[in-house]
């Protein structure tokens, strides 16, 4: 009988999940402890080994809150072991005076360009090599403007010439007709991986103390 025979009379397999694998004879794979995955390993016996799903989701980095006495919540030391971010704002609010949110990446002042649309508003606006603002929060004065939102921030880390992302918010002004929502898109113009960011108010608005921002790694 050939050694890379078949043995149904004395079966390799001992344990409960146990499966069956191959070098040069048939032979044992072992079972894998709970959760684990099967995955192709050049460097088992068999070729195959168990192993600990790859994790996946958001986790998150950071939560920037406003204060009151400050216009910006700035995400420092941003690893770079993830894909993607995703910036969420939650009841954003200006302490003082309505003003359009502004963001930068790295310190950096220029290499903007910037879209958005939305409803009641429907004007596209287009600029390029602006500071850093790429969206409006909301319109008003004081607490009674907020906003709500999720941005994407994609390939944040890589050495691409653009780095772009995308938006999605709501926004009003309790007790006035400046209420919608808007989507935009943006692209920084840089090679360098995003290692910082800086939120904003462009008019110089303090966050009210209500405001939570949160900054999450995509894998």
């Amino acid at each position: 009988m050939s050694v890379n025979s078949f043995n149904a009379s004395n079966p390799p397999l001992t344990t409960k999940g146990d499966l069956y694998g191959f070098s040069t004879v048939p032979a044992r794979v072992p079972v894998g402890t709970n959760g684990q995955v099967l995955t192709a390993d050049s460097t088992a016996t068999n070729g195959v080994a168990w192993a600990t799903a790859a994790a996946g989701g958001m986790t998150l980095i950071a939560t920037g809150t406003g204060t009151g006495s400050s216009a910006t919540i700035t995400f420092s030391s941003i690893p770079s072991t993830y894909k993607h971010l995703m910036i969420v704002y939650e009841e954003v609010r200006t302490a003082t005076g309505g003003a359009s949110m502004s963001m930068k990446f790295n310190s950096n002042s220029a290499n903007y360009d910037f879209r958005f649309a939305g409803l009641p508003d429907t004007t596209n606006d287009w600029a390029s090599s602006i500071m850093y603002t790429f969206y409006s929060v909301a319109d008003g004065a004081g607490t009674s403007a907020y906003s709500n939102g999720v941005m994407w921030v994609n390939d944040y880390s890589g050495s691409q010439a653009n780095k772009t992302g995308t938006g999605l918010w709501s926004y009003g002004f309790s007790g006035g007709p400046s209420n919608g929502y808007r989507t935009g898109t943006f692209r920084w113009r840089n090679t360098a991986a995003i290692s910082s960011i800086d939120i904003g108010n462009a008019g110089g608005g303090n966050f009210g103390t209500a405001t939570v921002i949160k900054l999450y790694g995509v894998s």
